[in-house]
């Protein structure tokens, strides 16, 4: 595999993966904000 490819996929895997780990801290903010409402 040319070291372009290689570069290519991890930049691909990397960037799959952040939107993952944003997507997750956005849930746990959401549920959070919701219990804080439900107290308040």
């Amino acid at each position: 595999m040319p070291f372009l490819v290689v570069l290519f996929i991890l930049a691909v895997v990397t960037l799959f993966a952040s939107v993952k780990i944003v997507q997750q801290q956005e849930r746990g903010i959401v549920l959070r904000l919701g219990k804080y409402k439900s107290i308040a």
